[in-house]
């Protein structure tokens, strides 16, 4: 009988074993199995042994599968009399396959329902057939879906796009297709990969209505079918194309789909391809050749039955008779036919479109050009204008090449494209065009080449077309100043190849091109020397195109001396055709005797035939403007002196024509300075226009020309030149001028050296005469003015120094009040008449309030415009109250929007006149106004927010407004939520750039890493109009790091982004770009840290070589801003004379205090302080003053720096003017309040205290020191009695940080007793001018202000608030509110920016900060948090975060509680450039 259970425990076992291939996983990993096995490994696992032992048994029941299949495709190809293949055959039976796959589960389930089986085994095979039918379903699924991504990469392994062979043919079918799957490209085959699948797979019913027949009842005429035979051989041979498995050399996993499939940058792809990416991406190049080998053949043995044709599959083609009629059908019954182009290249090369289209596929343009040839060339190279923007493609380059060698018209191509006198215009020559009409047009380009030398430089000026240079009977025409040249290229004295220059292997490829190739390119150790240099890395380019068509040797056949003797032209007729030969052959010579000898050019133009001589004189000054950079030095070294006049006299009447750039120009004067002018000091004054591009290093070094004219020639100019230009001409007229030649000078002097005088160093002014000097009255000592008082002069004097006041001179105290201010006419104000007023403009200031109260609205409104430009201090405003800047805040508050709105244009040019209590004023009540750009910086990021969308639908004007960094970043989070194409397509952003965040930034470098794309977005970084962000330079940085090319963007990188990086590997050549941007920008330099200047000018140093030796002057100059921050060591070993004769660029310099004390060291002078007066005092605070509040000084010192310079200044006054017991208020302006001792303060006049206090209360050291008392120490009793209404008045006392608890806690409760308001009806305005007072309320208080007007954080950030713990965090509760920032938690880097100290917010959400928030907590803030907050919060993870200035900021308690993990992650930060953690703070 039947044993049941056998066959159950046969089947169980059976589903047990096929068990692990049914899992959900296994077709997700089957490419990753099937690696493995085909790459030969040995430790693929079970799973892979046992797909590799079904495979193997399934093989041969499915090779003869597939060859049945075969057969019953011929058989039914016999059946119908046509022919056809196994695939199309397949497809016709696609229905009834699916109907087979489902009938074939429920065929087994009726079979085993009639045994008599156990509801066991019944449960156990329908889970057998189950899975087995769902299986084959999903792996169909799987296999419909991927096989084109294998396919692909399959192709681009094993087939490369390959070059053009000997016969400028290739493989062109393959190139297209490995072309369209790397461009993605929607293709339309010719006869090419696309006819290989058609034979192989879906070979035609029948020749496509070749013939009548039942089934083709109107036959057509088709041009390019193949016939039967054709088709037959062809298939045969594109088997063997396809089924070649020995292919070694294969591509590179980064050539193919993979790339974009690992990156992620490809979306779509299924998990299997990604997975089996991953695998081929692990294995060794061997092993990828075995996988695809071992596939190959896998796939040939399946295919091999498919490829084949039997027997019984050939047959020829059935008679043709006619249908019967009867046998017709009607017309409506006719099956329907989709219609379609008889040939689809129809559809892909419709030329007609080509010309309207914006752009034309290259790949497109060569599939057309290879399948309909004739076609082509009629359409394509036949039409100019479609070639040119075909050619204006760099891929479509080879058109030249293929419509030369077309049958396309050539006398119309050479028309169009061989226009040689348009070559001329282009600064240089295709090589592919030169070679389309050297085959099309050789004799004439050859004569033209060899006739004319402009011609023949721009062709051979590029190494590539060296090929193309023909064999001229006579040598292309040279210049004279070549021969000079030639002596460098001796080519067997080149021993030591590290001293030969660019330029003299430029000049020897130029003048001696083939033995150069010879002597040079030939020789492979030679040229190997050279290229050690990286410098000449172009060299190895040069010489391998040279070598490829080494020109042919030229050979002269005729003495160019002997037709060319100019010396008797000017006394005999000379024939014109001899003319003609020397201008072309002897061209130096011809212009130096003939150009520049109007005699003998003269007597030639008295022949008609010779006219032409006029434009090619003038023609041949022209061609010094065409010479490369490159080569520009040495040619313009060698040229005549007069050519050089000649050249000179060109660019002086065609400069604006011209456009030369800046280096160019550098050059050119350059090379006139060093070697001409010292031959003939007379071609001074026609160097005029070119002075302005001098260097300063050229300047110096000029020869001796001092004569009047040359001075006047120099005063002309100065304007146009920068200061370090007009200083470098000082340096050198000093030089001219001895110190004796100036005291033998006439009274004159100063007159006849005109503005030169002012740029000479200062040591040369001592030896100026007083006679000699003039009416230089305002820098006069006060004594010497005063001794004519009572004289005539002292009238004239009084208003030379008044002009002096007019000029914004600031003037020593003795000289404004003896001859200014102790006038008669100043007692009584209400008698001035306007038109005084606005003579005596500038002195107002300094009369005091008392004064300004004495005028009276009459006088003041005719002047107001010339008041407007005068320094009042806030206190003499509110007396000109008809002055908008004079104003209350509480007054500005009170208007309305329209009226504010009418005063906004003259308020926005005094800006920095307002107090920042106005400012906030106006910017709260108008800012989202266009106009009111000039008070965004103070403009609360609370008011910004609500208003993002508004902001960005007006997308034009916010990309050009100038945010601050906060403000930029809620900007930019609202564009990328609402226009993130503006982002992803060009990165237009203007100045909302700066608010880019690190995510967008390397999601767009990833899209597109290119250098061009690259380069845009550091130039739209580097032109922002604020800092940008530490986290954005970070992040630029950290991306950056990771390109090839990184060492190329340097200088594109900007001095801001560049300093934030890490240095110490950098090579000398970075390190020197590094040294050039720092001196181009170098406010970014003085905003680093001071410990950070001082490390990265050590590595600047080291790495330049500067430790070694002495330290020159040149080197100090060199290193710009950077210099005195060298160690002390190096800094002492300049000469004493280098500082002296330096004044003007030292005082331009930064110094620390120690720095300070060294250079003061080497300028002292005993002898200077035995004269120290008043007056000499006062201008030494002046001359501090100035420094302090320029572009260097205002940067350069720190806090510490500030207290020492104050220090010295105490030490000076009293030492030298302890005297002067008594200061009166002009001196206290000349010098500084705090620097003087609280006794002589308190020992002025009532009036001049009073003029003076407020000036008393805008020193930072006075507020500190001697005039804190009258403040702090006010007694609680008397704070709290203190009326303080006006926002003016309380912003006066929250400006002093302090104030003891108690005090704040009064001041606060008078504020709101004088207001007569509660806590809760506060407003941002009075909010932000509490400043320290804030620290005053009680937490009660601050719970109850009003969210809406906590917009004052944007002052109050700003300030090392002495607050505790507990105020603190109800600060931040009230920041937390949904009417202000909301929770913590969505806080970005805007907002921590935004609330700068108050960032100390609770435990719990301090210590989830994410990298994006900490980034944004200011340094101060840091320095704030409790120290045994700070452990806890940040971890060694949090700490890394950290930027520079904010682990710089670090306290010294919050260090002794840190962990050493904490400490050493902290330490990491702070050490950027060096090798091992060090605490640089």
């Amino acid at each position: 009988g039947l044993d049941l259970n056998a066959y159950y425990q046969a089947l169980s076992d059976l589903y047990a074993v096929f068990q692990p291939l049914l899992r959900d996983r296994f077709l997700d990993d089957l490419p990753k199995t099937l690696v493995c096995i085909l790459s030969g490994r040995q430790d693929c696992g079970l799973e892979a042994e046992l797909t590799k032992t079904v495979s193997l048994e399934l093989g041969k029941p499915l090779l003869n599968f597939v060859s049945s299949l075969r057969s019953q495709s011929c058989t039914t190809l016999n059946r119908n009399g046509g022919s056809t293949s196994f695939l199309s055959d397949y497809l016709r039976t696609g229905e009834s396959t699916s109907a087979a796959l489902d009938g074939l589960q429920n065929t087994l389930i009726n079979i085993l329902s009639s045994f008599p089986l156990s509801g066991t085994l019944m449960g156990a095979v329908s889970s057998l057939v189950d899975a087995t039918v769902t299986y084959i379903s999903e792996f169909m699924a799987t296999l419909l879906q991927v096989p084109m991504d294998f396919i692909k990469i399959a192709l681009q392994f094993g087939i490369r796009i390959p070059s053009l062979e000997g016969k400028q043919t290739c493989e062109q079918d393959l190139k297209q297709l490995i072309m369209g799957i790397n461009n993605n490209v929607s293709w339309s085959f010719g006869t090419s990969i696309i006819d290989i699948l058609l034979d192989i797979f879906l070979a035609q019913e029948q020749p496509l209505c070749t013939y009548p027949g039942p089934e083709c009842l109107n036959p057509q005429s088709v041009p390019f079918q193949r016939s039967v035979s054709e088709s037959k051989d062809s298939t045969d041979y594109y088997q063997d194309i396809l089924l070649k498995c020995d292919r070694h050399n294969l591509a590179k996993l980064n050539d193919t789909l993979c790339a974009d499939i690992l990156t992620g940058s490809r979306v779509g792809s299924s998990t299997s391809v990604l997975t089996f990416c991953r695998e081929m991406s692990s294995l060794s190049a061997n092993q990828v050749e075995q996988v695809w080998s071992n596939m190959c053949y896998v796939i040939q043995a399946l295919m091999s039955p498919l490829f084949s044709r039997s027997s019984e599959c050939t047959h020829s083609p059935p008679a043709v008779t006619p249908p019967p009629e009867a046998a017709l059908l009607p017309h409506s019954e006719l099956p329907r036919v989709a219609r379609e182009a008889s040939n689809l290249r129809q559809l892909a090369c419709n030329y007609n479109t080509w010309l309207e289209d914006e752009g034309v596929d290259a790949v497109l343009v060569s599939l057309c050009s290879d399948n309909a040839r004739e076609e082509f060339a009629k359409q394509v190279c036949n039409n100019a204008l479609l070639m040119r923007k075909l050619l204006s493609e760099e891929m479509n380059s080879w058109l030249y090449g293929y419509c030369a060698n077309s049958s396309a018209d050539s006398a119309y191509l050479v028309s169009q494209f061989c226009v040689y006198e348009q070559w001329m215009a282009q600064p240089s020559v295709n090589p592919f065009l030169l070679e389309f009409c050297t085959s099309l047009d050789g004799p004439r380009l050859t004569t033209l080449i060899c006739e004319d030398t402009r011609f023949f430089m721009l062709l051979f000026s590029n190494p590539e077309n060296g090929r193309f240079m023909p064999n001229c009977t006579t040598l292309p025409p040279i210049p004279d100043m070549d021969s000079i040249m030639l002596e460098s290229c001796q080519y067997s004295e080149w021993h030591n190849v590290t001293q030969i220059t660019i330029d003299v292997l430029s000049e020897c490829i130029r003048l001696d091109h083939i033995g150069f190739t010879q002597e040079v390119c030939s020789n492979k150790t030679f040229l190997n020397s050279l290229l050690l240099n990286k410098e000449n890395a172009w060299l190895e380019n040069h010489c391998d195109a040279s070598l490829t068509v080494i020109p042919p040797v030229v050979t002269e056949h005729f003495s160019i001396a002997g037709w060319c003797d100019y010396h008797t032209w000017g006394e005999r007729q000379v024939d014109d055709s001899v003319v003609g030969l020397c201008s072309q052959h002897d061209q130096v010579a011809f212009q130096k005797n003939v150009c520049c000898k109007t005699s003998v050019l003269q007597k030639l133009l008295e022949n008609p035939q010779n006219k032409w001589l006029s434009s090619v004189c003038e023609e041949k000054e022209q061609e010094y403007f065409s010479i490369p950079l490159s080569w520009l030095r040495s040619v313009l070294s060698s040229a005549h002196i007069t050519t050089v006049r000649l050249i000179l006299q060109y660019y002086n009447r065609n400069k604006d024509t011209l456009q030369l750039p800046d280096l160019y120009l550098s050059t050119m004067v350059s090379v006139m300075f060093q070697t001409h002018l010292v031959k003939d000091g007379s071609l001074f004054p026609e160097l005029a226009p070119l002075l302005a591009a001098a260097t300063p290093a050229d300047i110096q070094a000029l020869p001796s020309l001092n004569n009047n004219s040359n001075r006047e020639t120099i005063n002309r100019n100065l304007k146009y030149m920068t200061l370090e230009q007009r200083r470098a001409f000082g340096l050198w007229f000093s030089k001219v001028m001895s110190p004796s030649d100036i005291t033998r000078g006439h009274e004159s002097l100063i007159r006849d050296t005109g503005n030169l005088i002012a740029y000479l160093p200062f040591h040369n002014f001592q030896h100026l005469s007083p006679a000699q000097l003039g009416n230089l009255s305002c820098l006069a000592d006060p004594e010497d003015l005063l001794v004519y008082k009572d004289t005539e002069l002292f009238s004239v004097m009084r208003e030379i120094v008044m002009n002096c006041t007019h000029e914004g001179l600031s003037l020593p105290s003795i000289l404004v009040s003896s001859l200014l201010l102790n006038s008669i006419e100043l007692k009584v104000p209400s008698s001035l008449s306007s038109d005084r007023l606005a003579e005596i403009a500038p002195l107002l200031p300094l009369l005091g309030v008392p004064f300004l109260q004495g005028l009276t609205p009459s006088q003041l409104h005719p002047i107001l415009p010339v008041l407007s430009s005068v320094s009042f201090s806030p206190a003499q405003l509110q007396h000109l109250g008809s002055l908008i800047v004079g104003l209350k805040t509480e007054a500005l508050l009170s208007v309305t929007s329209d009226r504010l709105l009418s005063s906004l244009p003259a308020m926005a040019q005094y800006t920095p006149g307002l107090s920042p209590l106005q400012a906030h004023a106006i910017a709260t009540k108008l800012w989202w106004l266009d106009d009111v750009e000039p008070f965004l910086y103070c403009t609360p990021l609370l008011s910004v927010m609500p208003r993002t969308r508004f902001i960005v639908n007006n997308i034009t004007t916010a990309t050009t407004t100038s945010w601050n960094t906060q403000q930029a970043i809620a900007i930019f989070k609202k564009v990328h939520e609402t226009k993130p194409n503006l982002i992803s397509q060009d990165f237009s952003l203007g100045t909302v750039g700066q608010g880019v965040s690190c995510t967008v930034l390397q999601e767009f470098f990833r899209a597109d890493s290119s250098s061009p794309a690259v380069r845009r977005i550091l130039l739209l970084l580097k032109q922002q109009p604020g800092p940008l962000h530490t986290s954005v330079k970070r992040c630029v940085i950290e991306v950056l790091y990771q390109f090839e090319f990184f060492s190329e963007l340097l200088k594109d990188l900007g001095a801001e982004i560049a300093l934030s990086m890490t240095i110490k590997k950098f090579p000398k050549d970075m390190m020197d770009t590094l040294r050039r941007m720092i001196i181009q920008e170098p406010q970014h330099f003085l905003m680093l840290a001071r410990t950070k200047q001082e490390l990265l000018v050590d590595k600047v140093v080291q790495r330049m070589g500067m430790y070694t030796g002495v330290f020159t002057e040149e080197e100090f100059i060199s290193l710009g801003i950077m210099a005195p921050f060298v160690v002390d060591e190096v800094l002492i070993q300049l000469d004493r004379s280098f500082f002296t004769e330096n004044l003007d660029y030292l005082q331009g310099l930064c110094y620390s205090s120690g720095k300070m004390n060294i250079v003061a060291r080497i300028l002292q002078d005993p002898a200077a302080f035995d004269l120290m007066t008043v007056g000499c005092i006062e201008k030494l605070f002046m001359s501090q003053r100035q420094w302090e509040r320029g572009d260097v000084g205002s940067h350069c010192l720190n806090e510490n720096d500030k207290r020492r310079v104050f220090e010295k200044q105490q030490f000076v006054l009293q030492f030298f003017l302890g005297f002067l017991k008594v200061p009166t208020c002009e001196i206290l302006h000349t010098t500084a309040p705090s620097a003087w001792t609280s006794s002589s303060l308190i020992s002025m006049t009532t009036s001049a205290f009073s003029n003076c206090l407020e000036l008393m209360g805008q020193d930072p050291f006075s507020l500190i020191t001697q005039l804190g008392w009258i403040a702090t120490e006010l007694s609680v009793e008397e704070l709290s009695s203190l009326r303080l209404t006006e926002r003016r008045s309380i912003a006066a006392m929250g400006a002093i940080s302090v104030w003891t608890n108690r005090q704040l806690a009064a001041l606060f409760s008078a504020i709101l007793n004088s207001t007569k308001q509660s806590p809760s009806q506060l407003d941002y305005s009075t909010l932000g001018a509490m400043g320290y007072i804030v620290c005053g309320a009680k937490t009660t208080d601050i719970n109850v202000f009003n969210a809406v007007e906590f917009k004052a954080v944007l002052q109050l950030g700003q300030l090392k608030l002495s607050c505790s713990e507990e105020q603190l965090l109800a600060f931040i509760e009230l920041l937390t509110h949904s009417f202000a920032f909301g929770p913590t938690s969505s806080w970005g880097t805007d907002v921590f920016i935004e609330i700068g100290v108050l960032a100390g917010i609770p435990d719990m959400a301090m210590s989830a900060l994410v990298k994006m928030q900490i980034e944004g907590i200011i340094p101060v803030a840091i320095s704030m948090i409790p120290a045994d907050k700070f452990a806890v919060v940040f971890n060694q993870k949090h700490i890394s975060m950290f930027f520079y200035e904010q682990a710089a900021a670090v306290t010294e308690e919050q260090l002794s509680k840190m962990s050493d993990v904490q400490k050493t992650a902290l330490s990491l930060v702070l050490t950027p450039w060096e090798a091992r953690p060090v605490d640089f703070r």
